[in-house]
């Protein structure tokens, strides 16, 4: 009954009143101090994790010198050692300078490092790629086995402060609170992308806090969620993972990049579908668009798997003579050999399991902590 501003191309409706004040906050005046603090914000999502994200949070921690711009971080190559023996590794680092024929693979704005095998490298530390396109042109690499470390990564403290909700303490082995190098590396303020106008700040969700929803996939930030980004009115709210979502990811179903896509969809109109679940897609919700195939996915479709196997790194090999034979080393993959355990009925297609290059053996987890156990 009330009169709202439209978006026929996009189903984007307005009330009056909110679009009005959107308006004069944006066309009003400005605090150029604010503005100039604002401009060293890390702007999400992040092109390269360990120069744009891990690096700045090394100025935080002053085991970097503070420069003007930390968004242009390049990590000191100088002084840096050629060969040392790393606490949490059998066998000696040594660095590695990029030569012009070095093998890469270009995803999006990147080219990531490809080894011998073509396999994509990635470092140990935050289960990234080995970028050549972004400097330092160097990194970590182990002669004996595929343990890569980007120069960022190397320079991350052993023991770092960090206010988790329960009080500001060293964390270190004796803690029971855990928290992976890539959160750790979020600052307490950022912008994204899907709307640059608005600071987000990070903030504990507390348990008797009035619940809000996640602008990017519609779901509720609980208290469970332990960690979100807010604007400062809280109209725009995001989960820790959808901020971190990746710019640009890569799917079977696609053969082309497939880059984060924010509403309005003004190129395209009606009803748009997911490829995957074949469910439509909520008109306000983040998605992954390739616009050559004009096909979207969910994100949480589309990168399901990918978060659940997000920091671990595949393809190391192990030997469990008690279970296969001793000269058929086990390659740690995702199931894609049998759909179940050659020594249980358990599932392990499309789940973490050791499959064996020579034959058709496949071992769940389970299985094989047990062997390892034994």
């Amino acid at each position: 009954m009330y009169w709202v501003y439209f978006c026929a191309s996009c189903r984007f409706f307005a009330h009056v009143k909110c679009a009005t004040q959107q308006t004069n906050s944006i066309a009003g005046p400005s605090n150029s101090n604010t503005e100039q603090e604002d401009g060293s914000l890390i702007q999400f999502p992040v092109k390269n994790v360990s120069t744009d994200l891990i690096a700045p949070f090394l100025i935080r921690q002053k085991v970097l010198p503070d420069i003007d711009d930390a968004l242009s971080t390049i990590i000191p190559t100088t002084n840096q050692p050629r060969c040392f023996n790393y606490n949490h590794h059998p066998h000696p680092l040594t660095l590695v300078i990029f030569s012009n024929e070095v093998g890469t693979a270009v995803v999006g704005e990147q080219k990531n490092v490809i080894d011998d095998e073509g396999e994509m490298m990635l470092c140990d530390a935050c289960i990234t790629p080995i970028h050549k396109s972004c400097p330092p042109h160097m990194y970590y690499s182990c002669d004996k086995c595929k343990f890569f470390l980007h120069l960022s990564c190397y320079n991350l403290p052993s023991r770092l402060e960090h206010d988790h909700g329960e009080g500001l303490h060293k964390l270190s082995l004796d803690c029971s609170f855990e928290i992976d190098v890539k959160c750790a590396s979020m600052p307490a303020v950022i912008r994204h992308e899907a709307n640059r106008q608005l600071k987000l700040i990070g903030r504990y969700v507390k348990e008797d806090q009035d619940f809000v929803n996640c602008s990017a996939c519609g779901y509720t930030i609980s208290y469970y969620d332990r960690y979100a980004y807010a604007s400062e009115n809280c109209d725009f709210n995001l989960h820790l993972a959808c901020a971190m979502l990746p710019r640009i990811v890569r799917h079977k179903l696609d053969k082309h990049p497939l880059p984060l896509a924010y509403p309005p969809y003004s190129h395209h109109s009606g009803d748009i579908y997911c490829e995957i679940c074949e469910e439509e897609i909520h008109p306000k919700r983040w998605t992954y668009y390739c616009r050559e195939c004009d096909q979207f996915f969910h994100h949480d479709c589309l990168t399901q798997s990918a978060d659940e196997y997000r920091n671990i790194k595949f393809g190391h090999q192990l030997v469990l003579e008690n279970c296969h034979r001793s000269d058929h080393p086990l390659t740690f993959t995702v199931g894609s050999l049998r759909h179940t355990c050659s020594l249980c009925p358990n599932i392990v297609y499309d789940a973490i399991a050791f499959e064996c290059a020579s034959c058709y053996f496949s071992c769940c987890r389970r299985c094989a902590g047990i062997y390892v156990h034994k």
